[in-house]
């Protein structure tokens, strides 16, 4: 039986978890307000879409560093990822549009279930060109276990070890290293900080890493660290821009605060008008609709000069 030392994640715990190496603020969407009129079935449906597109970005992440340090993905250079695909990716050869293209192909896998989140840790592998092979474990949450036929208890790092000792493939690896997800590593420190050093005691190196801690490990250079964290943004803009326009009524719960001040705008403007202030009213109006363009804009992007028409009425 396993318990949970970590309590069930709370919304609230998401909005001081900012200026994040995976996520930059994009945790903070979790304690957004939505608009009034959408519905339960949405939101629960955003609820657990995010759920797993944030913990599908934090595998990526990695994947998107190792690639830095010339580890690939293993399953997608496999021989049956081949015969499926009719090809082998190397995803230390990818551009962007690469990395999105498989995005939905990394794990974890459908873990939400009816608003419940698998919080098992899960395992992705890779390897590099002189063959060595990497195992990383990804943990959201610690956990303890009794086994009730022995009668014994398991620490959290004791329940780690096992978990890599039962995985046939983590266990043939020379090399493992298990990330913790950064609500673990931020939200919860004296239990990471505990497990972190009883897992070196026990296995003889520091394994357990926060996201910070991993980047500098494998891009030890700093200024290679800075382009591979420039880039990355990008490509998380460029993911989370897609995902945002499965929900268009996000964008009002991302810019609720433009909105509400533009809306405030629009109701002294009306008062002004009223009261034959002309001129202040339409200054009002103005940056009213301002605001309210730069939230379309954020939306839905400027559209480029190239692809703008104009008619004119012949003379």
């Amino acid at each position: 039986m396993r318990e949970a030392t970590l309590g069930f994640r709370s919304l609230e715990d998401y909005s001081s978890l900012t200026d994040l190496h995976v996520y930059g603020d994009l945790l903070t969407l979790y304690s957004y307000r939505l608009p009034n009129f959408t519905s339960i079935a949405e939101a629960g449906r955003l609820y657990n879409e995010f759920s797993l597109f944030e913990r599908r970005l934090l595998t990526l992440y990695v994947s998107y560093v190792l690639a830095g340090a010339g580890f690939y993905d293993s399953v997608f250079a496999s021989d049956d990822f081949a015969e499926v695909a009719e090809k082998r990716l190397y995803t230390t050869k990818f551009s962007d549009n690469d990395w999105i293209e498989i995005f939905d192909e990394l794990p974890p896998g459908e873990g939400v279930i009816l608003g419940e989140l698998n919080l098992e840790p899960w395992d992705w592998e890779y390897e590099n060109e002189e063959g060595e092979k990497l195992g990383v474990v990804f943990v959201e949450m610690l956990f303890e276990m009794y086994d009730a036929e022995s009668g014994r208890s398991y620490s959290p790092a004791e329940v780690l070890v096992r978990h890599i000792g039962e995985n046939k493939d983590l266990s043939q690896n020379k090399r493992n290293i298990i990330i913790a997800h950064p609500l673990l590593s931020r939200k919860e420190k004296e239990s990471f900080r505990k497990t972190k050093a009883e897992l070196q005691k026990l296995l003889g190196e520091d394994v357990f890493l926060s996201t910070g801690e991993f980047l500098v490990r494998f891009i030890p250079d700093e200024k290679k660290r800075a382009v591979v964290e420039e880039n990355w943004k990008s490509l998380r803009s460029k993911l989370f821009t897609s995902f945002q326009s499965e929900y268009p009524f996000l964008a009002y719960a991302i810019n609720y605060s433009r909105i509400s001040w533009a809306e405030e705008k629009l109701r002294g403007a009306r008062l002004k008008y009223s009261e034959g202030r002309f001129d202040d009213a339409i200054k009002d109006a103005a940056n009213a609709c301002e605001g309210l363009l730069q939230v379309l804009c954020s939306k839905y992007g400027v559209k480029a000069e190239e692809d703008a028409q104009f008619y004119m009425n012949s003379a």
